[in-house]
């Protein structure tokens, strides 16, 4: 079992063996295609059987459409970092820092809530994947991409939110965000694997190597 990080070529490989069989998973993060991809091999033929799923701390809804699985939500609207004991021992005017757990007296509000979802507030997200492979078969079952029997299986992740700005509410809504999770998928797919991680490669090299300095094996202080 191998675990590779190429910081200059911005891509993570892992190799292990089992059962007889080499196989190998690399990472990456495009800017250029705004996904993250994963492609996994095998060294024998219809030795890839893996499923893929979404799991999520937000309160989410998960979708299928077509060959893509869905998943959208929202971030809350406040999340305290703190918990009560510790805020309660806070120096100084509460109310003014946290308005939102403490009245103007300074005492606890009633029925104070750390983390808070609320209708038309926080950021919303869509996330979507995808899921292209050679040989062996590929279906959507219970929220769910199952693959069996494959040589070679290539994952997309994309996501996009309706983040406006640092002081715009955001306004947009699931379908839009949906409809531009799908067009980064459906942009990429004209793309085989190899392409894509040279572009991630060349992508952030040419701010690499810029400056080379040598310093002297014996310097006088």
């Amino acid at each position: 079992y191998r675990r590779y990080l190429d910081i200059s070529a911005s891509v993570c490989t892992v190799y292990f063996d089992c059962k007889g069989v080499h196989y190998s998973r690399e990472y990456l993060v495009s800017a250029p295609h705004q996904v993250l991809g994963i492609h996994f091999s095998a060294s024998g033929p219809g030795e890839l059987n893996l499923v893929f799923s979404f799991t999520s701390p937000h309160p989410v809804t998960i979708d299928t459409n077509d060959d893509c699985l869905y998943m959208k939500g929202q971030a809350p609207s406040q999340a305290i970092r703190y918990p009560l004991k510790v805020l309660e021992k806070i120096h100084g005017p509460k109310h003014e820092k946290y308005p939102e757990v403490f009245d103007e007296q300074g005492d606890l509000r009633k029925d104070v809530e750390l983390v808070k979802y609320q209708e038309g507030k926080g950021i919303r997200f869509a996330t979507g994947l995808q899921v292209s492979h050679v040989n062996g078969n590929c279906r959507l079952e219970n929220d769910k991409v199952i693959v069996k029997g494959a040589d070679s299986v290539t994952v997309y992740l994309s996501t996009t939110t309706n983040y406006a700005g640092f002081n715009l509410s955001p306004t947009d809504g699931y379908p839009i965000l949906l409809i531009r999770t799908r067009t980064v998928l459906d942009e990429i797919q004209p793309f085989r694997w190899d392409a894509v991680r040279d572009s991630v490669i060349s992508d952030p090299s040419q701010y690499f190597s810029r400056v080379h300095f040598f310093l002297d094996d014996e310097v006088d202080f």
